[in-house]
């Protein structure tokens, strides 16, 4: 986010590098209306979360990568991340998320515990695992 911007100005910009035009469905989808002409460096860390969520929205990509995008979100910016995400899917989008959350979205889940590194300690080294 360009702190110098408005949140208009962001998803405006973001739009613009992808080739769209309309940010409107961004600004609704996380309630950014009453927040668009303040500057993204005045906003509180759950606003600028959501402003950088609302990004995904204008750039028309078909696959969404995010890792803990939930962070800093109350629970009702959660319910609007995922409403975004489920409206994505529904669109043909595919979404990889690591998240500790349930976001409550039907989707297939791949528990990494079996791939985790395997450790071992010898004689004399320290007790730290390193990888």
């Amino acid at each position: 986010l360009k702190a110098m911007l408005t949140v208009t100005e962001n998803l405006r910009f973001w739009a613009e590098v992808f080739g769209k035009s309309d940010i409107t469905v961004a600004l609704d989808a996380y309630r950014l209306h009453p927040l668009a002409h303040r500057m993204a460096g005045t906003l509180s860390a759950g606003q600028k979360r959501r402003l950088g969520l609302a990004r995904l929205l204008v750039t028309g990509r078909p696959l969404w990568a995010l890792d803990e995008p939930t962070v800093s979100l109350d629970t009702e910016a959660v319910e609007m991340f995922a409403a975004a995400v489920r409206a994505h899917l529904a669109g043909g989008g595919s979404a990889l998320i690591a998240t500790h959350i349930d976001l409550g979205l039907r989707a297939r889940v791949l528990d990494i515990l079996p791939y985790r590194a395997k450790t071992s300690v010898r004689a004399g080294a320290s007790d730290e695992a390193f990888l």
